[in-house]
């Protein structure tokens, strides 16, 4: 399947969450595979290590709606953000729930996209 990703700015609810070190995170893009989380003004050497996995971690939209992952994967980072991959539980349940996310997101950006068009 084609990793698409897609800037979901407007959604300010969407969340990485990591529970060992009680930090959560703005998710600025997401796709199938990975998102991209504003590190704010943390120093991003402090957790983030390209290549070193951190684990466990949450994907969140709210309160109501959690993907647990084994964890996610540093691969870029620049200006204050921190590209990461997912790792996900063997399973493929957190797979199919993260496609149901992405897919809900879609559908409300392009909604969004077409009511500040017009």
């Amino acid at each position: 399947k084609e990793a698409i990703t897609k800037a979901f700015h407007a959604f300010t609810n969407l969340e990485l969450v990591l529970p060992g070190y009680s930090s959560q995170y703005r998710v600025l893009d997401l796709s199938l595979k990975g998102c991209r989380i504003d590190a704010g003004r943390e120093q991003l050497e402090s957790i983030w290590t390209p290549g070193e996995p951190v684990s466990p971690a949450v994907v969140q939209v709210g309160s109501g709606i959690r993907i647990n992952l084994d964890g996610v994967v540093p691969r870029s980072m620049q200006r204050g953000t921190v590209g990461l991959e997912f790792r996900f539980p063997k399973d493929g349940k957190a797979e199919a729930h993260m496609e149901k996310l992405v897919a809900w997101l879609d559908k409300r950006e392009d909604k969004q996209s077409r009511v500040i068009k017009e």
